[in-house]
This record gives structure tokens, C-alpha cells and sequence, in this order.
């Protein structure tokens, strides 16, 4: 049987103050872990201090964990971006359900791999599965570069705009609670690209709700 193995590890951790990230890693991992917890069958787990590993029920749930996860990070401002392989792969020990510690198996030393060879690449994700038809998962990938390409593109200090922006589309109302200019604020909200971003999302889900990814 194969397994859907989520890792993903910090980018560049040791500029970050480590007692600061450690708290918001482990916050971060904590609320998706809560978030879905109906769709993971081994819990995010943090392995090296930097990096988590999980296994989800699915590729396509694996692709939720992550889209919440960034949502999440941005929601509180937290400065940090993560790197994330999402394979599909066998484990042959026992699934553990408390914590993603003592399994082992092919699909956990390929996810392992592909996270190290990332680190040499500009990409944030990675997507990768034996069953998946070729031009669907390679469209998905693209789709994650033109998502990250958005993402990557705000500040930190942009967030809690961000932040607003998708929790409501309507920027004559986030003006008023932000006692912003509404033409500010409309034209902020072209300039951090809030509806490509949306667009990119979208297109992402919609991929895998064409195909289940299982």
C-alpha cells in the first residue's frame, strides 16, 4: 500500500532566533495537526528541531495540510517559509498514529531525498506519485510555482493586509475597519496580487478534485 508522506523543513533556520521559531513551528504544526485531524493518519511531527514529517490520507490532503499551513504562518505573521515534499511511497514498519517517529520504508527515505535535493532548487514544493497520471502532477507542480511566485512576493509586514484580503474579498469594508483610503486600500490590493493569488489556489484545489490523488 502506499502511503501519502508529508515533510517539509525551515529555510534557512539558522538565521532565525532559534526560541522564536521553535514557538511558532511548533504552534504552526499543532493547529494543523488539530485542523485536520480527520485526514491525517500519522500527526505532523517535528523531527529535527527544523523539520516535520506525516503521512496524510491522501495526496490531495496532503496538498489542504499545506495551502493551511501557509495560510496559517501568514494569518499570524510568523517569519519563517517552509520547503515541502509531498510523495507518495510504501512503509513497511507499523503506521504510528500518536507520532510520525520509529516507521520505516521506502516512501519515507525517497520524501527524505527529495526534501535534501530541494534545498539546491528555488521551489518550495514538491509533488511526487507512482499512480498519479505524468501531466496532471506536473501541472499541479507548475501551479505551486506560479502559487509560490505570489506568496513569496509580500513581506512580512504585508501579512496582516494579506491576511484581511482573504477573509474578505470586499476591500470597501476592510478600509472602513482598517480606518484606511479606500482607493489605498484598493490599490494595495492589486499591488500584493490578491486575486492571482486566489487564482493560483483555486486552480490548485480544483486539480485535485479532477483527480483524487490517492
Amino acid at each position: 500500500m502506499l502511503h501519502s508522506i508529508l515533510m517539509a523543513d525551515v529555510i534557512s533556520s539558522h538565521k532565525k532566533d532559534a526560541a522564536q521559531l521553535l514557538d511558532q513551528f511548533k504552534l504552526t504544526v499543532k493547529a494543523i495537526n488539530n485542523q485536520f485531524a480527520d485526514t491525517i493518519i500519522s500527526p505532523l511531527t517535528i523531527t529535527l528541531g527544523d523539520e516535520f514529517q506525516g503521512i496524510s490520507t491522501s495526496v490531495s490532503s496532503g496538498v489542504l495540510l499545506i495551502l493551511a499551513m501557509e495560510e496559517f504562518i501568514l494569518a499570524n505573521a510568523f517569519d519563517f517559509k517552509l520547503r515541502y515534499i509531498l510523495a507518495q511511497g510504501q512503509i513497511e514498519t507499523p503506521i504510528n498514529t500518536k507520532n510520525a517517529h520509529e516507521m520505516m520504508g521506502e516512501g519515507l527515505t525517497h520524501a527524505r531525498k527529495q526534501l535534501n535535493n530541494l534545498k539546491n532548487k528555488e521551489a518550495r514544493f514538491l509533488l511526487t506519485s507512482s499512480t498519479a497520471d505524468h501531466i496532471m502532477l506536473t501541472t499541479l507542480n507548475d501551479s505551486f510555482k506560479l502559487y509560490q511566485h505570489f506568496i513569496d512576493s509580500w513581506k512580512v509586514k504585508d501579512y496582516p493586509l494579506v491576511h484581511q484580503f482573504l477573509m474578505n474579498e470586499d476591500y470597501k469594508k476592510i478600509a472602513s475597519q482598517l480606518n484606511l483610503n479606500k482607493s489605498t486600500t484598493w490599490r494595495r490590493k492589486k499591488s500584493l496580487l490578491i486575486d492571482e493569488y486566489r487564482t493560483s489556489k483555486n486552480i490548485i484545489l480544483n486539480l485535485c478534485k479532477l483527480h483524487d490523488f490517492r
